[in-house]
């Protein structure tokens, strides 16, 4: 998962009350199994951070569960969000995702799932704070020192070009290799097709 932390998705059908950890994980695979590879294992380890953290609560014996394929039934402790908790998630749900396209995927996403399973004008406030992040952090990139990526694709053309290049050789090169230039190139590429796809929603 590396720094990415699936923590705030078993908040959120916990913000929408009390349940036990089967119960959760049977939610998320109905609903979030496509964005996040989570076994049930990894899920109670959340559980124990959040519980350690002082957001979630055990709230009673709990229900009991299915038996899983090599376990007999036994009881399974039901969590509550503290109010800590609650604004926590409330605080990660209207945050605008950071402009990756790993993190849209997975946390983005997830954040409209659950506004929308609330209320679709949140959805649609969700929606809107995103792409107003996305276009500024566009502005940032395009404006920086750093030669923006239009040059960049001016460059590479040139690059392509046999007598263009002969009359300069390696000045092109060089540059078509800068891989700061290609990096913050491709990063624009990546924030303008977001910003398609979210307009699209809207």
């Amino acid at each position: 998962m590396g720094d990415i932390r699936p923590e705030f998705v078993f908040m959120g059908f916990l913000a929408e009350g009390p349940a036990h950890g089967y119960q959760i994980y049977r939610s998320f695979k109905d609903s979030l199994e496509g964005l996040w590879h989570i076994s049930e294992s990894q899920m109670y380890a959340s559980l124990k951070r959040l519980e350690k953290r002082g957001w979630i609560v055990p709230v009673g014996a709990g229900a009991l569960a299915p038996p899983a394929e090599d376990e007999g039934r036994q009881n399974r402790q039901s969590f509550a969000l503290t109010a800590e908790g609650f604004a926590a998630y409330e605080a990660w749900l209207s945050t605008p995702t950071a402009p990756s396209p790993r993190l849209l995927k997975l946390e983005f996403m997830s954040r409209l799932y659950f506004a929308l399973r609330r209320d679709v004008e949140l959805a649609y406030v969700l929606i809107e704070a995103q792409r107003l992040a996305l276009e500024a952090e566009l502005e940032r990139l395009k404006t920086s020192p750093l030669q923006s990526g239009s040059k960049t694709l001016q460059t590479r053309s040139v690059a392509k070009d046999p007598s263009a290049a002969s009359t300069e050789p390696g000045r092109n090169r060089d540059l078509l290799f800068n891989i700061s230039i290609l990096a913050k190139d491709f990063r624009i590429r990546q924030i303008e097709a977001a910003l398609e796809w979210l307009k699209t929603l809207l």
